[in-house]
């Protein structure tokens, strides 16, 4: 079946195998400091518009947001894993002839930029990551306990299927992988999720949407259900709950003290408990707990965060080497 032309004309890199890319820049091309944006879950590379332009023409930096494998206008990936992903940045990265660049990764994006990090450590100068998961068999029983207590009743009810019934989650994501099951589950599951997707939100994410920022909605989530399919809903939903294919404690320690790991005490989506088990799990990084801060409306609403945030990314990444982005 023909594919839904995109909202926007796409920006589209092949790699050596075939599969197309879909990326979006915000900011100068030619700018220092190259970003590359790593989207949540239900969402897609056009997340980066979020970002104030003045601030990154200030920092003299551009955000390169990626669409994952089935969002937006990515091709699928046969077998798509945390190493593969990484494998498609540097490529890509390649292509826009960055050596070397930092990584954000918001919500289901940030275990693709921890997966960068571990993957092509020679190449990451620094990661940011805003409210997002916690490796799978990481959490102890009380922190788990308090994760489930915290967390919207959809996002409970899949996470536990996923996390707790392997064989079942298997099936799913199989079921989901299909030409006709990721069809059929778009239509009986995911749609409906994405069109409730406000509901399930804290008042002040929600908030932020509706009186500032209806991009989320009139842009970045309907790209990312553009192809019609559930299957790379599953697919992040099964890579988060498996254990992943790297050890975040294996992060060079260079590359940790350049970690930022940014999370609201309101988050229903993923909890900041996620954040606690994160430092715990890489001491070395950077820490920023927002009081009272939902799942993105801290960062996407608020512009003197949104300097906060990069500017430790910044500060504490490692130095340009060899004119990396020219």
């Amino acid at each position: 079946m023909p594919q839904p032309a995109p909202i926007r004309k796409d920006r589209l890199f092949t790699l050596p195998d075939g599969r197309r890319i879909a990326y979006e820049i915000r900011g100068n091309p030619t700018a220092k400091n190259l970003v590359f944006w790593n989207h949540g879950i239900i969402s897609s590379r056009y997340e980066v518009m979020s970002t104030n332009e003045g601030l990154l023409a200030e920092m003299d930096m551009v955000l390169v947001g990626i669409d994952r494998p089935c969002y937006g206008g990515s091709d699928p990936h046969p077998t798509r894993t945390f190493k593969s992903y990484a494998e498609d940045l540097a490529a890509l990265a390649d292509y826009l002839k960055a050596a070397q660049f930092f990584m954000v990764g918001v919500s289901g994006g940030g275990p693709y930029a921890y997966a960068a990090a571990h993957y092509l450590p020679d190449r990451v100068r620094g990661v940011m990551t805003i409210s997002t998961l916690a490796p799978s068999g990481t959490m102890k029983g009380e922190e788990e306990g308090r994760y489930f207590a915290e967390m919207d009743p959809v996002g409970v009810a899949i996470t536990r299927l996923f996390r707790r019934h392997r064989f079942l989650a298997s099936l799913v994501h199989a079921v989901a992988r299909s030409s006709l099951g990721g069809r059929a589950l778009f239509y009986a599951f995911l749609q409906p999720l994405a069109k409730n997707c406000l509901s399930l939100m804290a008042e002040n994410d929600r908030k932020c949407i509706e009186e500032e920022h209806r991009e989320y909605t009139d842009l970045i989530v309907p790209e990312s259900l553009r192809q019609g399919t559930a299957s790379m809903f599953f697919e992040d939903i099964y890579l988060f709950e498996q254990p992943w294919d790297f050890d975040i404690r294996n992060i060079r320690p260079e590359v940790q003290r350049s970690i930022h790991i940014w999370h609201g005490t309101g988050d229903k989506q993923v909890p900041w408990v996620a954040a606690e088990v994160l430092h715990r799990l890489m001491p070395a990084a950077h820490l920023h707990i927002v009081k009272g801060g939902g799942h993105f409306a801290y960062y996407v609403g608020d512009k003197k965060k949104q300097r906060e945030a990069l500017k430790a990314l910044l500060k504490s990444g490692a130095p340009l080497e060899n004119s990396a982005n020219s």
